[in-house]
């Protein structure tokens, strides 16, 4: 989509500015976890990963994927600021600066690209909220925590 709109012009078109987006999307992404899932999530000993809720309404279930972008569980499953979650993308879109188009190397630029990716990151924890619950009543149970089709079954000898 970069590409068609030819959203950051100054790689241009053809298969020359598409690699040199395509690297630079990698390269963000890469640094983003570097920095946010490895480096500073080890040193505060934050554990990045999403934990899914599957109890409560609507909106306790929103509000717990929206509050995990400031909070994270510390290493002993307490809850704890979320710096990594913060901090990683803003260093990561920092990073990007080196490497993007002069033009988006702005401070603007970069806290416009650091703000669309904490978005993105809500945006995901709300998709894995539910995400669950979705296949629940699409009745996919291979992929679906927490499913099982063979509830009343019984196991076969072995």
């Amino acid at each position: 989509m970069s590409q068609a709109r030819n959203s950051l012009d100054g790689y241009g078109q053809g298969m020359r500015g598409y690699g040199e987006r395509f690297g630079s999307s990698m390269a963000t992404a890469a640094a983003n976890n570097f920095f946010g899932t490895f480096l500073i999530s080890s040193l505060l000993h934050r554990d990045p990963r999403y934990f899914v809720t599957l109890h409560g309404g609507a909106g306790h279930r929103i509000g717990y994927a929206l509050s995990r972008i400031v909070v994270a569980r510390t290493d002993d499953g307490k809850d704890a600021a979320n710096w990594a979650g913060i901090v990683g993308p803003l260093l990561a879109e920092s990073l990007a600066n080196s490497y993007l188009p002069v033009k988006e190397q702005t401070a603007g630029q970069t806290f416009q690209r650091f703000g669309l990716r904490i978005g993105l990151n809500t945006a995901s924890n709300a998709l894995r909220e539910y995400w669950p619950t979705i296949f629940r009543s699409l009745r996919i149970t291979k992929i679906a925590p927490g499913i099982n089709s063979n509830a009343g079954a019984t196991r076969p000898p072995r």
